[in-house]
């Protein structure tokens, strides 16, 4: 394989990484910020009181903007919290859910992902990050 051609597949799993790190934590971020905003009643107030339950999302979301910048760091960064949301999230309590693995392991594995592509172009070309 040609190396313009491996470099093209190593750029499209980088952005595919970066791109649906940012989809999921966004996702995610939404979905923890409304889903027990109704206890608290309507409207903003709400939201707010209910905001602390979409705290490591918003933390997975940082983290996904500093690993579009800089994919090594971040990637890294972005594997550590993933690994905690991963323990968090399934094995802290008494309640193991396939989905919830599934989309925490999911985080650690696009962190690698980054720090993989990361390396590889840090190698084939000596300018970038």
């Amino acid at each position: 394989m040609e190396q313009n051609e491996s470099l093209r597949y190593v750029r499209w799993a980088m952005n595919f990484a970066r791109y649906t790190l940012c989809v999921v934590s966004l996702v995610l971020l939404v979905f923890s910020l409304f889903s027990g905003a109704e206890a608290y009643g309507n409207g903003l107030s709400a939201l707010v009181k209910n905001s602390p339950n979409a705290l490591p999302w918003i933390a997975l979301f940082v983290l996904s903007l500093i690993a579009c910048k800089r994919h090594i760091f971040g990637g890294f960064l972005v594997v550590v919290i993933g690994l905690w949301m991963l323990y968090f999230y399934n094995f802290r309590g008494g309640n193991f859910f396939l989905t919830t693995f599934i989309i925490t392991m999911l985080i650690p594995l696009l962190g690698f992902i980054l720090i993989v592509t990361g390396y590889y172009l840090k190698k084939a070309l000596p300018g970038h990050e």
